[in-house]
């Protein structure tokens, strides 16, 4: 299903099964309630919880793939001394402790990953090794990567303009390749079933003047903090 199609059933359900046009919800607020949502149960799947059986194999269809755009005005002098190129990532979601969303950095093709470090100091490493430290630009196996606020840092080889990027993203539609009205949403049926209930639910209890947070992580749905009475 589409996203616009996920969205008009949300709302067919919750208007007995007949759209009307007196919804109280605006469709970038259903738009970006799925999104959240989405991501919610996707981390509660891979994690495991009360509710989820652990599933540690991410499915394929959660995931998209991105080729980010080579800004000239996104690269600095620093970078250039170190061998570095800068592109720019939409955020990616966090499905534990350990995996981040980001499956696949490295050649288009999909055949050369890059080494893809979490922090500042693991990448000093990496630099300073005597092995690691040197440029292997036929098989990238010492291109190392670092993705922080929203900024993907690629080192080792300043001429690498193109890259592909496949990862769950927070909002799939931030892709300039994905097309709203005829993509299919990534996202699998069964996630998809729960996804609509907790939405429902959402629905319910703000129409009857209650706020729901179906993302169960004290975040409301339209953004705003909320704050737990002690």
């Amino acid at each position: 299903m589409t996203l616009p199609e996920i969205a008009d059933s949300i709302i067919r359900e919750a208007q007995g099964g007949v759209r009307t046009s007196e919804s109280k919800f605006s469709t970038a607020y259903l738009y970006e309630l799925i999104h959240q949502t989405r991501a919610a149960v996707l981390k509660a799947t891979f994690s495991g919880d009360k509710n989820h059986k652990r599933e540690s194999r991410i499915q394929a269809v959660w995931t998209q793939q991105y080729v980010p755009e080579y800004s000239a005005d996104l690269q600095d002098i620093d970078a250039t001394e170190k061998q570095c190129v800068k592109f720019e990532v939409p955020p990616v979601i966090a499905l534990d402790a350990t995996t981040d969303g980001l499956l696949y950095i490295g050649a288009l093709n999909g055949n050369c990953a890059y080494r893809k470090v979490n922090s500042r100091a693991e990448l000093a490493m990496y630099n300073n090794h005597q092995v690691t430290n040197k440029t292997d630009v036929a098989t990238g196996g010492y291109v190392t990567v670092l993705y922080s606020d929203n900024i993907l840092e690629v080192y080792k080889n300043s001429k690498i303009w193109e890259i592909r990027i496949d990862a769950i993203f927070e909002n799939p539609t931030l892709l300039p390749t994905y097309n709203i009205k005829k993509d299919a949403y990534p996202v699998d049926a069964k996630t998809l079933a729960e996804l609509k209930i907790l939405i429902l639910q959402t629905i319910t209890e703000r129409e009857a003047g209650t706020t729901s947070d179906p993302i169960q992580d004290n975040a409301d749905p339209e953004g705003k903090s909320k704050q737990i009475n002690k």
